[in-house]
């Protein structure tokens, strides 16, 4: 393959064919992104608690293979000492009860990051489907303390804490199969906004353009030229300059037409398009994914799985109370050949 740039609010490489019709695939794999709000942190009142029924029964119907996770909050460790989420055990036990295998992976946060064991980052993944064979790598970046403490300034709220990757991004190799596509996976999730402070959309540039630089670094670590990033990105609009600098290293915006994916409390006008997936446009892998008039059917193109999507008539507010305030989003990437 060519080489090429790209960085993400979550990072996934991977390899795929097409035609100029529809792309030749040997296996199409589903990768998605997912805010569950602060899962394991309810009970400091931020919200309901979440059953794991219903966060395994919406990712069922999501039908994704890997999935990039935000804002899970470690609540014990298991026999190796890694941090693990108890509703998110359960979730997905009960999803390997019919049949697949998934793991996961929690993030830790960035030292010095406001309440540390709160909103971590992750990735999870179906055995069944796709193999974990390298990461999780921490992306190496030297943050500018001068810099940062520029962009605080233009917070109209003291920021005490760190606010440039606090959620420190991880890229990921997974394989679709013996001989088949190899993809890098990193998921992020971007500084949040403060009312119309000036400060978000900076720090947010800033994060991107370290992560352009470790992604370039990690390069030869990674022996994989098959990119996307994808998660929770916080952006306002699809012209931010941060999704302006992921374009420029090469990358397509699969939410381009800034789709809702974060129900408001108020009108469905108001829903944010906080969630995005980016890929390397240049390969012929992704050429079919995400196509910008929107109109090639399942399953390449940006889909966001709806509250309907699980259960008929569901209501936004309903879906907020039992998971989230972020519905999944996903796109298809067709896996053939290995080539790199």
């Amino acid at each position: 393959m060519k080489s090429a740039g790209a960085a993400l609010i979550a990072v996934l490489l991977i390899g795929l064919r097409t035609s100029e019709a529809a792309p030749l695939c040997d296996q199409i794999v589903q990768v998605g992104a997912w805010n569950i709000e602060w899962l394991g942190n309810a009970k400091d009142g931020k919200r309901k608690a979440q059953k794991s029924e219903d966060i395994s029964a919406y990712i069922g119907i999501a039908e994704v293979d890997v999935l990039a996770l935000a804002e899970i909050s470690p609540t014990s460790r298991n026999a190796s000492g890694e941090y693990q989420n108890d509703t998110l055990d359960a979730a997905f036990e009960q999803l390997n009860q019919s049949g697949a295998a998934w793991k996961y992976t929690l993030l830790p946060k960035r030292p010095g990051a406001r309440a540390y064991y709160d909103q971590w980052t992750g990735v999870a993944w179906n055995e069944r489907r796709v193999q974990k064979v390298g990461g999780p790598w921490r992306l190496r970046a030297t943050i500018d303390s001068d810099r940062e403490k520029a962009i605080k300034a233009k917070f109209s709220t003291r920021q005490p804490d760190t606010i440039i990757w606090s959620r420190w991004p991880h890229a990921f190799k997974f394989s679709a199969g013996k001989g088949l596509s190899d993809f890098i996976v990193v998921p992020v999730h971007f500084k949040a906004n403060s009312g119309r402070d000036a400060g978000p959309v900076e720090a947010r540039k800033y994060e991107v353009d370290l992560l352009l630089e470790a992604l370039h670094r990690g390069a030869s670590q990674f022996s994989d030229e098959d990119l996307v990033v994808l998660g929770d990105s916080n952006m306002l609009s699809a012209n931010e300059p941060a999704a302006a600098a992921l374009r420029a290293y090469g990358m397509k915006d699969c939410n381009a037409g800034d789709i809702g994916t974060h129900l408001s409390s108020g009108a469905v006008g108001q829903d944010a398009p906080f969630d995005r997936v980016f890929l390397v446009s240049s390969q012929p892998e992704t050429q079919a994914s995400c196509p910008l008039n929107g109109e090639i059917a399942d399953p390449f193109t940006f889909t966001v799985v709806r509250p309907s999507a699980w259960l008929p008539g569901m209501g936004r507010g309903e879906f907020r109370d039992r998971l989230s305030d972020h519905q999944l989003v996903r796109v298809g990437i067709c896996a053939i050949k290995d080539d790199d």
